[in-house]
């Protein structure tokens, strides 16, 4: 039930704060939600839109009374609950975004930067489309939906108060940076292969034929097998991020469960 008073709204008012600490930590982090592009205001909203939907189902299970200082130590671990359900989907974004950097490096196709809004850095044109690629496939096999769904059993696992960070959080942590690590070197491994191979048969031409312009020639080659071979990987890109995205929401369950 909501408060009807201002007497009642003080005594909740702690307790809602917890819950939109949790919520503000999955928005800071969250694909696509964290974005620096969302105007900082719409994300506030988001935020208390979330938090007063979940509150009236949560409120049974929070504590009678909270004062100043018990609220504001439960706040760090409320906060670290949303990050880490956030970044551990934002992090196989990033790995999508890492690969192109990769295969822009190898084929040439780093020349050209731009800056990305969504990340407040520059990356190469090639990055952001992987990015953008991934980020539009996460939405279409409802990612967005299944985090905000972990989000809310999050208070049933790990209710409000009763987090404590252990060995196993940060093996969970250590585990999700090493698979955005895995799935960028797995997308990456074919491409940068196939331009090895590449370079190493340009070298061998260029010591039979040293009349042959290696660097002209060269450039066209590489920068066309870089786009084929970004063509044919982004095509099958999304089994391979569904595969990542169920690990990490697996991930999170174990997280959620340690309690």
């Amino acid at each position: 039930m909501y408060p009807t008073s201002l007497i009642e709204l003080s005594l909740v008012l702690p307790s809602f704060l917890l819950v939109a600490t949790r919520v503000s930590g999955m928005m800071i982090t969250a694909p696509l939600l964290g974005s620096a592009a969302i105007p900082a205001r719409l994300k506030a909203g988001i935020v208390l839109a979330i938090s007063v939907t979940l509150f009236p189902g949560i409120a049974p299970t929070l504590p009678a009374e909270l004062s100043l200082s018990v609220v504001l130590s439960g706040l760090v671990g409320e906060l670290m609950i949303g990050l880490i359900i956030g970044i551990s989907l934002s992090l196989i974004l990033l790995a999508a975004q890492m690969t192109g950097m990769i295969v822009g490096q190898q084929a040439g196709l780093a020349l050209a930067s731009a800056f990305d809004p969504a990340t407040q850095t520059r990356s190469s044109v090639i990055g952001q489309v992987y990015f953008l690629t991934a980020t539009a496939l996460f939405l279409l096999m409802d990612g967005h939906r299944a985090m905000v769904q972990a989000l809310m059993d999050s208070f049933q696992a790990v209710p409000v108060m009763t987090f404590n960070v252990q060995e196993s959080t940060v093996t969970l942590i250590s585990e999700l940076m090493m698979s955005s690590l895995t799935l960028a070197l797995r997308l990456a491994a074919p491409m940068v292969i196939a331009l090895l191979l590449a370079k190493a048969g340009l070298g061998f031409l260029s010591r039979t034929m040293p009349q042959l312009h290696i660097l002209s020639v060269g450039f066209a080659i590489f920068v066309g097998i870089g786009m084929l071979l970004s063509g044919w990987q982004i095509d099958n890109l999304y089994d391979v991020l569904w595969i990542h995205v169920d690990e990490a929401f697996d991930l999170i369950n174990d997280l959620i469960g340690l309690q």
